[in-house]
């Protein structure tokens, strides 16, 4: 019995003993697991950082290359250089903030439909001529007034479509965009891309959204959709991409937002109520667009009827049927323009004439065409066509006596019309506009994001500014609180009082005969230019905002004598070039002087950890940091310090590491020098 025992006391411990020899050797090869992973993980973030690094450095050197590159313009074209600069300037603004987690969410109330104008500006003034079809398809469901961050949100729905037009040269590509519900006010904004055109492999698919970086420009794709990710991250989205053989590459975006209003059908059905009932007739080369066409317009009219070129072609169809022809705009040759013009003139019908952002027609007026839309459109624009569409009523627009308000501007105290397009004052910024300092501007806009941009551009002016957000608060600071001003941007299209009636309630005071009135429009086409001088504006400019066309308006308004400017005396202060950096920073010094507090954001301490890098021979570390900065310090203007790390560069590129030491030294004597001259800058 007690050998018994003591052998089943062997036998127990022997097996605890391989238990714990078992368990041992399990959580060893476990550890040893997790710490390869360690490693791999940190050995993947240095090759992460290290492309991120690159890719900054031969940004930074790209920019600077084109900028010299325009600078002597041998056999250049300048407006090519300047787009190149410009994209890479704004990408590497970008960039930075996201590096530095700097991305500042704004949450503001905005009108959806201009946003897709916005869009729609952006896309034309990026692609000019372009055989691609673009589709709006928004659900009417979608709330007119949101509240949420338009800026990021705009520059997102930009980046994705400017991928998917690049990719379809031929094809369409159909912006989809629909709302649900999530709590209380909230709702989510689900965003669909899709393309008929040639779509990625699977290897290309998998690093989409990874920075890949090349100078020309129609390779620097992952850039925009690299920041389309981090930006929709930061807003508490998502974003995912697919890609198949027959539908092309497509993107599905979700985006949390604020509702502020009923959808777009409830917020129109009141005006679909007042309008007499009309025949529409719509044709146009892109059957897709008709279709999208014909949607937006059933909104507002009930019977809308679209026809083919065949149809046309054989003339089958009788235009006096109709009360108003959408047709594109290569319809109007020779012969068809005189048959449009004779039976015109006998049935009275209103004709649209329809052509794509991408065409580059300029509309040319004549007693044929009544108004332009350039697609793909939205229901904002269409209502924007309402009133010469209605052939209205006593309170419209259309029925303003053109010679009331014309000869009463001209019976004025020498009020200027300047009807013509406004042109460009060469070598304008910011600094310009002290000229007219004293002024006092009333700036009537419903779109945050404009108020912020004029206002950016003008607060260093000395300009006395005033903002309304729509037409009855500019109204009530006129009329009611007495307030004076030299000059007014009025924009047209706004909610609760729109610009054009707003204007006429002006002109019909007398004390304010010799107030100028800007006229601020995304669309200045033919009828709608008509409209805004019919009733008394002054001149008018086009969205976006040009400062070099906003300083002309306000010379001719505001000014009697002339100001000389010139951009080539350079700017200059010890270690910082800034006149540069300006130029980079797509000639605006609000934007520069953001870029330089980033920069001092993100690198304040570089001047004591360089020499530390330095001293213990961190060699991998310091020529990480060097990578980084020649990609920064070239745009900013920074040249001195720059010329300083492309030195330090250079003893890696040659293996000369042993010469490093005399740096540790002098760059922190440069470097806190650069920092002391930019806070200088930032602090006038």
């Amino acid at each position: 019995m007690a050998l018994g025992t003591i052998n089943f006391y062997i036998l127990f411990i022997s097996i605890l003993l391989l238990l714990i020899v078992g368990l041992y050797f399990y959580f060893k090869a476990k550890l040893s697991k997790q710490n390869n992973q360690f490693i791999e993980m940190i050995k993947y973030e240095k090759e992460s950082e290290k492309k991120k690094n690159n890719l900054l450095s031969k940004m930074g050197d790209d920019i600077y290359h084109l900028t010299q590159t325009l600078l002597n313009p041998e056999e250049t074209k300048e407006e090519t250089l300047e787009e190149d600069i410009l994209t890479s300037a704004n990408n590497l603004r970008e960039l930075l903030k996201i590096q530095a987690n700097k991305i500042e969410i704004y949450n503001e109330k905005f009108i959806f439909g201009h946003m897709l104008e916005d869009v729609s500006t952006y896309l034309s003034s990026n692609f000019g001529q372009r055989n691609t079809e673009v589709i709006y398809n928004i659900d009417p469901d979608v709330p007119r007034y949101l509240t949420g961050d338009i800026i990021h949100f705009s520059r997102i729905v930009n980046n994705l479509l400017e991928f998917s037009i690049q990719s379809t040269p031929q094809g369409k590509v159909t912006l989809t965009i629909s709302s649900h519900k999530a709590r209380n006010h909230d709702i989510i904004l689900q965003v669909k891309i899709t393309n008929n055109g040639q779509s990625v492999s699977e290897e290309v698919l998998d690093r989409l959204f990874s920075l890949n970086y090349n100078s020309k420009k129609e390779e620097q794709a992952s850039i925009r959709l690299y920041i389309a990710k981090k930006l929709t991250l930061a807003m508490g989205g998502t974003i995912e991409a697919s890609a198949k053989p027959s539908t092309g590459n497509n993107f599905t975006l979700q985006l949390p937002m604020t509702r502020n209003s009923s959808s777009h059908l409830q917020e129109f059905s009141s005006i679909k109520k007042e309008l007499p009932s009309k025949k529409v007739l719509i044709y146009s080369d892109k059957e897709a667009t008709a279709l999208s066409l014909q949607k937006l317009l059933k909104s507002f009219y009930d019977d809308v009827t679209v026809v083919s070129r065949d149809e046309l072609d054989k003339n089958s169809i009788d235009f006096t049927h109709f009360d108003v022809l959408l047709l594109d705009n290569i319809f109007f040759n020779t012969v068809n323009y005189e048959a449009l013009k004779q039976k015109k003139e006998m049935h009275h019908f209103k004709i649209i004439s329809l052509s794509s952002i991408f065409s580059g027609n300029e509309h040319v007026e004549n007693n044929v065409i009544d108004a332009y839309l350039h697609t793909p459109s939205n229901l904002e624009r269409i209502v924007e066509l309402i009133e010469p569409l209605s052939f209205a009523s006593k309170d419209t627009v259309s029925s303003i006596s053109k010679k009331d308000v014309v000869e009463k501007n001209n019976l004025d105290l020498g009020l200027k019309v300047v009807k013509a397009p406004i042109e460009e004052t060469e070598n304008i910024d910011t600094e310009c506009f002290t000229y007219f300092k004293g002024s006092r501007l009333l700036i009537v806009e419903d779109n945050m994001i404009n108020q912020k941009i004029i206002v950016s551009v003008l607060k260093q002016s000395g300009i006395e500014i005033e903002i309304a957000n729509n037409g009855q608060e500019a109204l009530d600071l006129l009329f009611k609180e007495k307030k004076e001003f030299d000059i007014v941007l009025m924009d047209i299209s706004m909610p609760v009082l729109d610009g054009i009636v707003t204007t006429k309630k002006i002109r019909a005071k007398s004390e304010y005969d010799a107030m100028p009135i800007i006229t601020f429009t995304a669309f200045a086409m033919g009828a709608e230019i008509d409209k805004m001088f019919d009733v008394g504006a002054n001149a008018f400019i086009t969205k976006p905002l040009n400062i070099k066309k906003l300083y002309n308006v306000f010379y001719m308004f505001l000014s009697q004598t002339k100001r000389e400017v010139s951009l080539q005396q350079e700017i200059k202060i010890e270690g910082l070039d800034i006149a540069t950096g300006i130029y980079n920073a797509d000639e605006s010094e609000v934007l520069y002087k953001e870029t330089l507090k980033e920069f001092v954001l993100l690198y304040k301490d570089m001047e004591n950890m360089m020499p530390l890098w330095l001293k213990e021979k961190r060699y991998e570390r310091v020529k990480l940091a060097c990578n980084e900065l020649q990609g920064i310090l070239g745009p900013i203007g920074a040249y001195e310090v720059k010329k300083l790390v492309d030195e330090m560069q250079k003893n890696f590129l040659y293996s000369n590491e042993e010469f490093l030491d005399q740096y540790i030294l002098l760059f922190p004597q440069k470097f806190s020098g650069l920092i002391e001259t930019i806070q200088g800058y930032l602090a006038k």
